[in-house]
């Protein structure tokens, strides 16, 4: 693909593009049947298993120089993300359970990526012991879909330009 564009994508962003245009047709056109119990116990799963090869993939120990900025840093945004996300973002949903999950996955997301979110915001419905079925289809769609597969290619694409 990069002989052909110029600039080359992560490889995951091909596969999901792909997974997304079959969920749609097999949504429309009940080409397979999937069990939605089974892909949520592989999606579990999955995340779990990326979450952990995520964290023992770290070496903590190369940023130990960096440690004073990088608490700062986490610091200032741990605090921004919880006032944009409770203040702003909660009240913009619409105050309910459904605005509190996917402020749950705001703040996953803005203290991580998608698999975060996704992470916090069944923590949070396991807590309450209610799964909020929209949450859980925004916010993937929002951090996977709208930011990998159309701001990582425009932001490739204008780094590619400018350079």
């Amino acid at each position: 693909m990069s002989e052909i564009t110029g600039f080359s994508l992560p490889a995951y962003v091909g596969a999901m593009l792909i997974a997304v245009i079959f969920r749609n047709l097999n949504d429309k056109f009940n080409l397979v049947k999937l069990d939605d119990q089974a892909v949520d116990l592989i999606s579990q799963f999955t995340l779990g298993f990326f979450l952990t090869m995520a964290m023992m993939s770290l070496k903590i120990w190369e940023l130990a120089a960096l440690a004073l900025p990088l608490v700062a840093v986490l610091l200032v945004q741990v605090a921004f993300i919880l006032v944009f996300a409770t203040q702003i973002v909660f009240r913009m949903m619409g105050k309910n359970y459904d605005a509190a999950t996917m402020v749950a996955g705001l703040i996953g997301h803005g203290l991580g990526a998608t698999p975060n979110a996704l992470a916090n915001m069944d923590a949070f419905n396991a807590r309450f012991g209610v799964k909020s079925e929209r949450a859980f289809i925004i916010v993937p769609l929002a951090g996977a879909v709208l930011i990998d597969l159309v701001a990582l290619p425009w932001i490739v694409w204008c780094m590619n330009w400018v350079a």
